[in-house]
């Protein structure tokens, strides 16, 4: 019997480090076992199911008077390529335990439950099936450095060492087709266009790696498969929703892929990636500066003097071209006058300043040219930075969802994974006192409230409102202050800080969005300008959106809500995301990238580009030895 070897084999190799009389005893149960039959040799038959010495006994139609002789069937040719040498491989507990170093219990549980439910057969390499779901997966790992994700954290070096030969990592080219197809429907389903990796692994006809490598092989490919699924589905999907991943149902993205067998294994991965149209906009983005990178690189400007619309020169083509790489010039429009700094360019420029949050005017100015002196690499660290917060902090996830950008000076509401509206709003200060910038946080709204009381904190008190109080005579009376229990409040009211409506989620900060009677600093560019709450340009609108979605309703209706000023709080009942973040990057409706300012000048804390770059620069490298000789020389 089959479980007697595997029993016997699990508590060998569980026995190491016991001394070598155990496990010498261990081997000699083994051989006796096999001798009385509880062990099983591979199988030496044909492939194609040819018959075996049981098949041999059976009488013979000739044996039988009158019953027709029927014509043997045809015989299945059989490639050995296809199915390997042997046609049993065994996959064995002594596999199985070095592949568990790294894992969660709940994966290395996963790995071992995947094998038990296979009677320990490999389940990517099925023989007479070949190795294509095999292949499927390669792909799909390394397609992880266009995802936010880590290949080398997945194992894919250990996987190409193992697969010799017959796999390799390659550049792309352009006529190439090669893609993940779960891949590259998840992201056409959001992106139009979208344009394939530079990176592939390609495989020869009928792969199949060296016998003593099958197991092993099989195994580190589930294990892959469960590494790229804990990156993909982001750690902090259990502080959002309140339960654990690994108790998650199947439905939750958030939870760990469920296994249903090797040729739905890529889906799976592509299940759990964000359902967000911005996501994947940074990620139709990064692949495409990423092949700038690899095929030469983007036109780079100095930093050193101006650009002014009439000038005319080597330097205005040079921005021309790149303003033209980038999509903020038509090519035609460049090509009529390429050296001269004319309309057209002008009004290139004034979109790209005013996209990337700068002073709306037609010189390219330092801060500008600092800019296009970004080398393409510098554009794929940025995107590779937010696409893997993204994943680690598990945003931009569920039906509908509020998305607060702290360097855009922007919220938006999002649902079924597109914008569907969005508010300039005023954030933090840049200083981290009480009451200074705004927290990153992952939350869900907890209330809605019409005509809410503000009761300002102490350090605003203190520094803000009794300043304000000693100029101004009657300063508290005038604004609705009243004073309840030794504290100032002030009564709801056209006149209250906080609008006429406040949207609060749970974070230690008591930070909410909320609205303004200020109306006119939604206008100023730097909106960095309050004490760590969220002021929304239109809020109300936005609660009507997420009242909308949750279902419930506001009575009276808001017009009348507002103008009689009544009090109403409102607990949504359904679960509603938002998410406040810290990301420069920002993707244009038509795929354009734009980087923000630095308000809180955390940049100077990112980890240097090439600290991310350098699996990319592996990757490539690995790539470029496998492109043929011709290729390398054109």
């Amino acid at each position: 019997m089959r479980w007697c070897a595997r029993t016997l084999d699990m508590a060998a190799s569980l026995s190491r480090g016991r001394g070598w009389a155990s496990v010498l005893g261990i081997l000699m149960m083994l051989r006796v076992g096999s001798l009385m039959g509880c062990g099983s040799e591979p199988s030496s038959g044909t492939g194609n199911g040819a018959p075996g010495a049981a098949a041999l006994t059976e009488t013979s139609p000739e044996a039988q008077p009158g019953v027709p002789v029927a014509e043997p069937a045809p015989a299945v040719p059989v490639n050995p390529l296809e199915w390997g040498p042997r046609f049993e491989y065994e996959v064995s507990a002594s596999d199985l335990l070095p592949a568990t170093a790294g894992l969660s219990l709940v994966d290395a549980a996963t790995l071992w439950g995947i094998y038990v439910g296979s009677e320990w057969k490999p389940v990517f390499l099925v023989p007479g099936e070949g190795g294509e779901s095999a292949v499927e997966l390669l792909r799909f790992v390394l397609a992880l450095h266009e995802l936010g994700g880590n290949p080398t954290a997945a194992g894919f070096e250990p996987l190409l060492r193992l697969a010799g030969e017959g796999c390799g990592l390659r550049l792309a080219t352009a006529d190439d087709d090669v893609g993940v197809p779960a891949l590259e429907a998840a992201i056409r389903r959001y992106v139009n266009g979208v344009p394939h990796s530079v990176l592939t692994v390609e495989c020869v006809p009928s792969w199949w790696p060296e016998d003593r490598d099958v197991a092993r092989f099989d195994v580190a490919l589930t294990r892959a498969w469960l590494l790229a699924g804990r990156q993909l589905r982001g750690e902090a999907c259990s502080r959002l929703t309140g339960v654990p991943a690994s108790e998650a149902s199947n439905t939750n993205p958030c939870a760990p892929p469920a296994w249903s067998g090797p040729h739905e294994a890529t889906d799976r991965l592509a299940a759990l990636l964000p359902p967000s149209h911005r996501y994947f906009a940074r990620v139709a983005a990064l692949r495409r500066y990423l092949a700038w990178w690899v095929h030469g690189g983007l036109p780079v400007l100095g930093s050193w003097g101006s650009l002014k619309p009439g000038d005319f020169g080597p330097r205005a083509a040079r921005l021309k071209r790149r303003l033209v790489a980038e999509g903020w010039l038509p090519a035609e429009a460049a090509a009529v006058k390429p050296s001269l700094f004319d309309e057209a360019t002008r009004q290139a420029v004034l979109a790209w300043r005013e996209a990337h949050g700068m002073t709306v005017r037609t010189k390219v100015d330092r801060p500008m040219l600092e800019k296009l002196t970004w080398e393409a690499g510098q554009h794929v660290a940025l995107l590779h930075r937010s696409l893997a917060f993204t994943l680690e902090r598990g945003t931009e996830r569920g039906d509908a969802f509020v998305l607060v950008n702290i360097p855009e000076y922007n919220t938006a509401f999002f649902r079924n994974g597109l914008e569907q509206v969005s508010y300039r709003s005023v954030v933090g200060f840049p200083y981290q006192e009480p009451g200074g910038r705004t927290p990153i946080v992952s939350s869900t709204v907890a209330y809605v409230d019409f005509n809410p009381t503000w009761t300002p904190t102490q350090y605003v008190l203190d520094r803000e409102l009794r300043p304000k109080a000693s100029r101004e005579a009657g300063f508290f009376k005038n604004n609705g202050f009243v004073e309840k229990d030794g504290r100032f409040v002030q009564l709801p009211g056209p006149k209250n800080t906080l609008g006429q409506v406040n949207i609060a989620f749970a974070n230690e900060n008591l930070v909410s969005l909320h609205g303004s009677p200020e109306r006119k600093y939604f206008g100023f560019a730097d909106r960095a300008l309050s004490h760590g709450c969220i002021r929304v340009e239109d809020v109300e609108d936005l609660a009507l959106r997420i009242l909308e979605f949750t279902g419930d309703t506001l009575e009276p209706p808001i017009e009348e809500v507002l103008q009689r000023v009544i009090e109403r709080r409102v607990v949504p009942s359904r679960t509603v995301p938002v998410y406040v973040i810290y990301d420069r990057v920002r993707v244009l409706a038509d795929g354009r990238v734009a980087v923000t300012p630095d308000p809180y000048h955390l940049a100077r804390k990112e980890p240097p580009e090439q600290a991310v770059l350098k699996p990319f620069q592996k990757l490539v490298a690995q790539a470029k030895k496998s492109r043929p000789r011709e290729a390398r020389a054109q």
